[in-house]
C-alpha cells in the first residue's frame, strides 16, 4: 500500500498516542518555556512539508521541545528518525524500548551501522514520508556533544534530504538545554536553585534552496547546504 497521511495517521492507535505525547510535553510546562518563531512554520498548513534541524543536541529532551514548540495542529505530521540498532531491535528489550518511545515521538528506522544499503534505506523513507507531506525533525550532529558550539560539526544527511525531496529546510535553535538533562541523569533538573529552568526554542525562517541553478557534484551542493544551515544555527 503506497504511503498517504491517510495511512499513516490517524489511527486509533496514532490518535492515543498523540495523546500521550500532549500528556508528555505539559513537562515542559513546569520550565520557563520560551518559544519564538511559529509563524514561520505557518507554510506548513498548506500541506506542506520540511526537514526540521535542531541544534544543538545535548539531551534526550530537545526532540520533545521541538515538538512542543510546534502548534498542537503540526505535530501530528512530525517524524523523528531513530536509531535501529538501539530503538527497533528484533529482540524483546528492542520492541519494548521501541513501543515506549513510540509514546514521546513518532519514530521511523535510521540505521547508523556504516552500510550504505541500509543507511540510504533510512533516507529512501525519510524522503517517502517528505513526499507524503510528513515534515523530518532531525539532529544534524546525529549524537549527543560536549564541544563547544563552534566546535561541533555538522553531518551532511539533512542536506541528502532537501536535495532529494525539494522540502524547505527549517533551523531550530535550542538554548538553555545543556543542564536540562546531560549525559549520566535518569531524570531532568528542572529548576535553577529554587526557580524554574529557563530554556527557549528559537524557529527560524525556512531556508529555500532553488536546486534547479546549484552547481557542482552532489557531495559539493550537499557540503553547501550544510555550511549555509551552520552559520544560521551559530547566528541564532
Amino acid at each position: 500500500m503506497p504511503v498517504s497521511k491517510e495511512t499513516l495517521y490517524p489511527s486509533r492507535d496514532g490518535q492515543f498516542k498523540e495523546g500521550v505525547r500532549d500528556a508528555f510535553s505539559r513537562l515542559f510546562d513546569l520550565l520557563d518555556f520560551q518559544v519564538e518563531g511559529q509563524k514561520n512554520i505557518e507554510f506548513l498548513r498548506e500541506g506542506a512539508a520540511a526537514v526540521v534541524a535542531f541544534f544543538p543536541h545535548c539531551g534526550h529532551l530537545d526532540a520533545p521541545a521541538v515538538r512542543r514548540a510546534f502548534p498542537r495542529d503540526l505535530r501530528k505530521f512530525l517524524f523523528y528518525p531513530a536509531a535501529s540498532d538501539y530503538w527497533f531491535q528484533e529482540n524483546l528489550s528492542g520492541k519494548f524500548r521501541s513501543e515506549v518511545s513510540s509514546l514521546f515521538l513518532q519514530r521511523f528506522s535510521l540505521s547508523r551501522d556504516g552500510s550504505g544499503k541500509a543507511i540510504m534505506h533510512g533516507i529512501d523513507r525519510a524522503v517517502e514520508l517528505l513526499q507524503t507531506g510528513y515534515s523530518v525533525v532531525v539532529s544534524p550532529e546525529g549524537t549527543r556533544s560536549t564541544l563547544s558550539l563552534s566546535e561541533r560539526q555538522l553531518h551532511t544527511g539533512p542536506a541528502e534530504l532537501v536535495l532529494r525531496s525539494g522540502v524547505p529546510l527549517v533551523p531550530v535553535r535550542l538554548q538553555g538545554f545543556e543542564e536540562l538533562l546531560p549525559k549520566g541523569l535518569l531524570l531532568p533538573k528542572m529548576f535553577d536553585g529554587f526557580q524554574r529552568r529557563s530554556v527557549s526554542v528559537t524557529i527560524g525562517e525556512p531556508m529555500v534552496f532553488d536546486l534547479d541553478t546549484m552547481m557542482g557534484p552532489r557531495s559539493q551542493q550537499r557540503k553547501l547546504i550544510t555550511s549555509q544551515l551552520r552559520e544560521w544555527f551559530l547566528e541564532m
